[in-house]
């Protein structure tokens, strides 16, 4: 398309855009729609979806998405799912995961996503994981599979 059409009519308060997906909070609603080949619309699938589906049926208040992963906040707590292969996903594995688990139980206030790596912001402190092939992750290591506190106080 060239030109702009409607996806979802009402009720949106966010979107967010990785590689070859696309979510939106509707409502508090979570819908997602786009590639899916690694479970990151988070519908208990790997079928590509070219409408919107809902992932999560409320409380949702922020997603973020990076090249194949999704996490949202929903009610505090910090849900993410889709590709894994660098531990994106903050579960302690390298596992893809095609519903939401849930990483950090509360405090969430903010999440940002690039590639292969995600940050969160966690009672005012940032924690991030995930691949850290150029220092992305900011604590002089090479990745993590879990959330770390990032010290920005040296």
């Amino acid at each position: 398309k060239n030109t702009p059409v409607t996806v979802i009519g009402s009720g949106v308060t966010q979107v967010a855009l990785g590689a070859y997906h696309s979510c939106a909070i509707v409502s508090g609603a979570l819908k997602c729609w786009g590639s899916n080949s690694t479970g990151q619309l988070g519908d208990g699938t790997t079928t590509n979806k070219n409408t919107p589906v809902t992932v999560i049926g409320s409380g949702a208040t922020q997603v973020a998405l990076g090249y194949a992963h999704s996490c949202a906040i929903v009610s505090g707590a910090l849900q993410c799912w889709g590709s894994n292969s660098y531990g994106q996903l903050g579960d302690g594995t390298t596992t893809d995961k095609n519903t939401p688990v849930t990483v950090i139980g509360s405090g969430v206030t903010q999440v940002a996503l690039g590639a292969y790596h995600s940050c969160a912001i966690v009672s005012g402190a940032l924690k991030c994981w995930g691949s850290n092939s150029t220092g992305q992750l900011g604590d002089g290591d090479s990745w993590r599979v879990f959330p770390i506190l990032i010290n920005l106080n040296p």
